[in-house]
């Protein structure tokens, strides 16, 4: 959004008279003046977003009454700071605050939803749900759905957004025959998501024998799914201790009632090699 530009002064005043963006708001009108990465934002426009707040007015504009003025930032560290204007006590005195905390249980039926890739219909022609491959890698890894430890590095990492870019992606190479577990689809995914979880997905789409989804053994952990655990046990410790990983995410997300899971996860627990579990546990 442009912030105007100051034309004539006007001397009765005080104010520059100001041409301002067509969508800006009018007089009387309800609306919301938001300031997307605020903390990018130039010296000018955080000062014009401070004049906002503080007097609802820049140069000879007024905000309308019914008006609401929102920053929005993303945090650079899995703390949620951000930058030095998120302790700018001058802005905290005048602005309330509100935290937005990824959690798989939210972001879940959202992405088996329509509205998924609501804002990428010019590149599919239609809304879509998340990928089902995408999507299917996450029912198996909940826990990647905010790849903290690549945050924490400064590494391409795993996180809803880069989630619907993969996921668009995905979409596009099918369309082009292009083989989601081939070399160039690995790439396209590591730009995004970086190359250790990048490989974990292709390895995921590329061998399904061996994926077990945390729902199926806390829901129904018997037959195919049980003798895929005990696979798991003799071939992939690392796939093994990921699945309890992502079980222990569903467990202290979704809080289904006890008495639905609490067999077969005690069941499941029984099967697992000691340390395996300790390891869970220390998590």
């Amino acid at each position: 959004m442009g912030a105007g530009i100051p034309s004539t002064k006007e001397a009765k005043i005080g104010f520059f008279k100001t041409l301002l963006p067509e969508n800006f708001p009018e007089t009387d009108e309800k609306a919301m003046l938001v300031f997307d990465e605020l903390n990018q934002g130039l010296p000018h426009a955080i000062s014009m977003f401070f004049s906002l707040i503080e007097d609802r007015r820049m140069f000879d504009y007024l905000l309308p009454k019914e008006c609401m003025v929102v920053g929005m930032m993303n945090p650079a560290t899995d703390k949620y700071s951000v930058t030095q204007i998120e302790t700018n006590a001058a802005l905290r005195r005048r602005l309330k605050w509100l935290y937005c905390i990824p959690s798989y249980e939210a972001w879940y039926p959202h992405a088996k939803s329509k509205m998924f890739h609501f804002s990428d219909q010019a590149a599919l022609g239609e809304p879509l749900p998340c990928h089902p491959e995408i999507l299917g890698f996450l029912e198996t890894f909940p826990k990647l759905l905010y790849d903290l430890d690549a945050q924490r590095v400064n590494k391409q990492y795993m996180c809803p957004a880069t989630i619907q870019t993969i996921s668009l992606d995905a979409y596009l190479m099918e369309r082009a025959d292009i083989d989601l577990t081939g070399w160039f689809a690995e790439t396209r995914f590591s730009a995004s998501i970086g190359r250790t979880v990048a490989k974990q997905l292709v390895d995921h789409l590329d061998d399904s024998t061996l994926n077990i989804k945390p729902e199926e053994v806390l829901m129904a952990y018997k037959g195919d799914t049980r003798k895929g655990v005990k696979k798991l046990v003799k071939k992939d410790r690392t796939k093994l201790l990921d699945l309890g990983y992502g079980i222990l995410t569903i467990l202290f997300t979704k809080k289904t009632a006890v008495e639905k899971i609490a067999n077969n996860f005690v069941t499941f627990l029984g099967d697992l090699p000691p340390e395996v579990v300790t390891q869970m546990h220390t998590t």
